[in-house]
């Protein structure tokens, strides 16, 4: 679909200043609508039947304190997306587990969750079955969450001061909200008012530096998981929409997604492959990121992203983007190889964490979790 900005009169132009000017809490302008673009190219068949499903995580509702949005307003938007599956996080409530989003709806799975803040960061807790108190220590935290078997990822990790608690699953390491605040507001707002609502987004994110840097010393030592948050609110209604809606969610949606791979997409899979690595993250803003692969290889088994394999003098590690980019495979976080095409073929030296980033026209597109090469 082509790009549409919101047009708006001069009256909501003044509106919109200053809201953004004033208003507190996250703001996120408008963009454009419709599917993420196809970069077209490459397609290449995982074996063992592994198909690549796209979704959401980390999207509030009306269940939220902070947030009006309706279940058909977030269904409608994973639709017109492409979305597979969609984990909601709502902040903790009575009526959130019970009454959220959960199983099929309109083709489109659904699991449940929370968000958990934990002063400066939040604990995502996926797929739980009741309320949990979030006004408690963290370690305790990440065992009423285990005692429901819930998956549980650290939100919002650059506010994380101190790591002194185990046993989660893994990090959301990029963050639309988190990425978008730490811009001057005024810039945001210039750029919104001048530039196309596309160009405003692509030139907003940024790669998460910092916290990959965490991740890959943390994947140093086991492994740790990383996902893509959207934390999609479509919270704020510009003095009653007369100015325009900031941030709906087919908008957000569209920005980053978080793919697993997987035979079929349930709950029993989408928790198995969260738990496992087998999953990457696209910034869609820059193309759709579906048919990513990471591979490894030694002529009698093949693994994928969150796997482990025994190193190997004939070991191959092979990587297919969806779209021509710059291909990074990093070794604990250091660049060992790059190519510019579709395809990366590397025999590592010996064993290590190795990970991939694709870069798209320079902008930092792709990312997958890491294969252990033990």
């Amino acid at each position: 679909m082509q790009s549409q900005a919101l047009n708006y009169s001069p009256r909501g132009i003044i509106l919109l200043l200053l809201a953004v000017l004033l208003t507190p809490g996250c703001i996120l302008l408008p963009t454009f609508e419709g599917r993420p673009a196809n970069p077209g190219g490459l397609g290449a068949p995982f074996e063992d039947g592994y198909r690549d499903f796209k979704g959401v995580i980390h999207c509030h509702s009306k269940y939220s304190h902070d947030s009006q949005g309706s279940q058909e307003e977030i269904i409608g938007a994973a639709k017109r997306t492409g979305m597979n599956f969609l984990i909601m996080t709502d902040h903790p409530s009575s009526k959130a587990i019970p009454r959220g989003l959960k199983g099929w709806h309109e083709g489109i799975f659904f699991l449940v969750g929370a968000e958990l803040s934990q002063g400066g960061w939040s604990m995502l807790a996926l797929d739980i079955r009741q309320y949990l108190e979030q006004d408690q220590p963290t370690q305790q935290l990440l065992e009423e969450i285990k005692g429901q078997e819930g998956l549980a990822f650290v939100g919002h990790m650059e506010g994380v001061k101190t790591w002194d608690f185990e046993g989660y699953d893994g990090l959301e390491v990029y963050n639309v909200h988190a990425d978008l605040a730490g811009d001057p507001r005024l810039t945001m707002l210039l750029k919104a008012l001048f530039l196309p609502p596309n160009f405003f987004y692509a030139s907003s994110v940024d790669r998460p530096s910092r916290n990959l840097a965490r991740w890959d010393e943390l994947s140093r030592e086991r492994k740790v998981v990383a996902i893509a948050g959207n934390d999609a609110h479509a919270n704020v209604k510009l003095f009653f929409g007369v100015a325009g809606t900031v941030g709906p969610y087919e908008q957000v949606f569209k920005i980053v997604s978080t793919h697993i791979l997987a035979k079929e997409v349930n709950q029993q899979a989408l928790r198995d492959a969260l738990k496992q690595g087998h999953c990457y993250f696209s910034m869609d803003i820059f193309g759709d990121g579906t048919g990513f692969k990471l591979l490894a290889q030694d002529g009698h088994r093949q693994v994928i992203m969150g796997d482990e394999i025994e190193w190997s003098s004939s070991l191959e590690l092979k990587a297919y983007s969806p779209g021509r980019g710059r291909i990074k495979l990093l070794k604990s976080g250091q660049l060992v190889h790059q190519v510019e095409g579709q395809l990366l073929d590397y025999r590592p030296p010996g064993p290590g964490v190795y990970r991939v980033e694709v870069y798209r026209k320079g902008r930092f597109w792709l990312c997958s979790n890491p294969i252990y090469v033990r």
